[in-house]
């Protein structure tokens, strides 16, 4: 589990890295070199996040803002969703506060945000949204790719799959990233919903408790 993770943050470290080798430019090879030192530092942070979260079967929480949250894990993508035909949607009242560790919320948002974009090799609309209920907070995450059928839906967190680039209704059981965030949300006493039929894309639910509902 631990290493998929790393895998999902190495991967903008070494386009990052590319760019800088190819750089003739100093102040985009710096530019570059910070990004990417960044995003390893975020890999020793979760590493350590996770084995300490799984040692102590919960998280140590703090109140997160969702917007960062979302904001933090668009920029820690590969690459823009916009190079990939995707438009996003966001709907996030400011002020909506999630108790969790903001490096695993961050991850959780980054592998449902890889996930959807693989969904959609030829572009679509994802929508990332967040409501306050009472003391819950349900956000969701909505692509608009070809969906699960209805009857597979219940076996997608089991074996530990992924959306195929190539056969986006197909799920192939190589992936970690939903397994990894259904982990990541039981720490923090949260679950964690797929609702997706053939044809129609696929929401992730996630329902999450002690929330800060957000100043009227």
């Amino acid at each position: 589990m631990v290493a998929h993770e790393i895998s999902n943050l190495a991967t903008p470290v070494l386009a990052r890295a590319e760019v800088a080798l190819e750089s003739g430019d100093a102040d985009t090879t710096r530019a570059a070199l910070v990004r990417a030192a960044g995003s390893l530092q975020r890999a020793v942070d979760l590493t350590r996040r996770l084995l300490s979260a799984a040692a102590a079967r919960e998280a140590v929480t703090c109140d997160c803002p969702l917007d960062r949250a979302v904001q933090e894990a668009l920029e820690l993508a590969t690459r823009p969703l916009s190079a990939d035909g995707i438009e996003l949607h966001t709907s996030i009242p400011t002020g909506l506060l999630l108790r969790a560790d903001p490096v695993l919320l961050t991850q959780l948002l980054l592998n449902l945000i890889i996930n959807a974009r693989r969904a959609m090799p030829g572009g679509g609309v994802l929508s990332i949204s967040g409501v306050v209920e009472q003391d819950r907070a349900i956000v969701r995450v909505t692509d608009a790719g070809r969906g699960i059928p209805a009857a597979q839906v219940a076996g997608r967190f089991n074996p530990f799959l992924a959306a195929r680039d190539d056969q986006p209704a197909d799920w192939h059981p190589v992936g970690l990233g939903l397994a990894v965030c259904r982990t990541i949300a039981r720490l923090h006493g949260a679950e964690m919903k797929i609702d997706s039929d053939a044809g129609r894309g696929c929401t992730i639910t996630l329902v999450w408790p002690a929330v800060g509902a957000p100043p009227m």
